[in-house]
């Protein structure tokens, strides 16, 4: 896969519903691109459907989520109407997209030589920078893991701006919060006190 802090490789692509999409459309917006084979298989069904799950959370964040593969727009669009895709799928029918990404590889398997679609994602900056990949993205936690980082990216930065007495305050807050649940836990709750009641009710 492309390395991050170099810039995205444009596309032109149609969709799963024929619509022509390019990268450069979102530019000045972040973008989750996400790559696979092809959508008949069932783990790279699975693989989507749990981007599709998330979505929302994506959305929150003003993520948006494109997937490309080597299907031809109509194999695309069945099978994403039946799993209710909420997203662009890209018909990359001549892998030339995903050579330029370097997600289409050379895989050898008992001596026969295959090229095959590095299952993977990355995101993408406002400048069409990229900023993040996943080059062996886990099928069940990639979109999972995906909003976690950008989720911490985006704490990070809101701290990045706080003023020094700001941060201070927050810390203070913190530790207060922190003290709190470890006087709690060292106190015994309702229950614990009940027994220890019934307890020595017993022995008198």
């Amino acid at each position: 896969m492309i390395d991050k802090d170099l810039q995205a490789p444009d596309f032109y692509l149609q969709d799963q519903y024929e619509q022509w999409i390019k990268l450069t459309d979102y530019r000045g917006e972040k973008v989750c691109i996400i790559f696979f084979s092809s959508i008949a298989s069932l783990d790279n069904q699975a693989f989507i459907i749990n981007y599709a799950k998330l979505i929302n959370d994506f959305n929150h964040f003003k993520i948006n989520v494109i997937a490309i593969c080597g299907d031809t727009s109509a194999e695309l669009k069945a099978t994403c109407n039946r799993l209710h895709i909420p997203f662009s799928i890209l018909a990359d029918t001549d892998h030339k997209i995903r050579q330029h990404y370097d997600v289409w590889n050379q895989k050898i398997t008992f001596g026969e030589i295959r090229w095959i679609t590095s299952r993977s994602s990355l995101l993408i900056d406002e400048t069409g920078r990229i900023y993040k990949t996943y080059k062996r993205a886990n099928i069940e936690t990639n979109a999972a893991d995906v909003l976690g980082f950008i989720q911490r990216n985006n704490e990070k930065a809101a701290w990045r701006k706080l003023s020094r007495r700001a941060k201070e305050k927050k810390k203070r807050e913190q530790f207060r919060q922190n003290m709190i649940v470890e006087d709690s836990e060292q106190r015994p709750g309702l229950e614990d006190l009940i027994f220890f009641i019934e307890d020595y009710e017993k022995t008198k």
